[in-house]
């Protein structure tokens, strides 16, 4: 009798604990969740990834060394020795842009795409699907398709950019 007694109160105090492990467990994936639905509501920002950024400043130095070099040794046109010198500038000034500013920004119903310069701005109220690709999302309509290049952005880029697009387009379509 003694025995059983232990038992079940060793049982009742696992039964316990684990209820309260499984409580603190649900509340903060709860509150995750939620926090996780409030960054929708407000400006979602997106960065190059470092591999495209160490890919462009890699690109950026050999094209003005081969501008440096052609200049030096006088083995091409003046034409084609300025023109790599420029063609490396620019490389490099879009990475040193690209590491400042965002590639991706998403705010109401706007999505600003990073250009040479400046944004290109798409209104996702124009559209009323998305589709994930690979390497891209497409947003259609019935007369026009846009692709949104994400290879470009950070690692989790797509899934997030497709949420959030996807609850613009649904909250849309809901009030129509």
């Amino acid at each position: 009798l003694m025995a059983s007694s232990r038992l079940l109160t060793k049982i009742l105090a696992d039964f316990l604990s684990s209820f309260y492990l499984l409580n603190y467990v649900l509340k903060h994936a709860t509150n995750h969740t939620q926090d996780r639905y409030h960054t929708f509501e407000k400006t979602m920002q997106f960065n190059y990834s470092k591999k495209h950024l160490k890919g462009d400043l890699i690109l950026g130095i050999v094209q003005i060394g081969i501008g440096l070099a052609s200049l030096l040794t006088n083995s091409m046109g003046q034409f084609f020795q300025y023109g790599w010198l420029l063609i490396g500038t620019i490389t490099l000034y879009k990475n040193f842009k690209g590491r400042k500013t965002p590639y991706l920004i998403l705010e109401n119903e706007t999505l600003l795409t990073q250009y040479l310069f400046g944004y290109k701005k798409t209104l996702i109220s124009e559209f009323n699907e998305i589709e994930k690709k690979n390497n891209s999302l497409i947003l259609k309509n019935d007369k026009k398709k846009k692709k949104i290049w994400t290879w470009l952005a950070e690692k989790n880029t797509p899934e997030l950019l497709f949420a959030g697009i996807n609850k613009i387009i649904t909250e849309r379509q809901k009030t129509e």
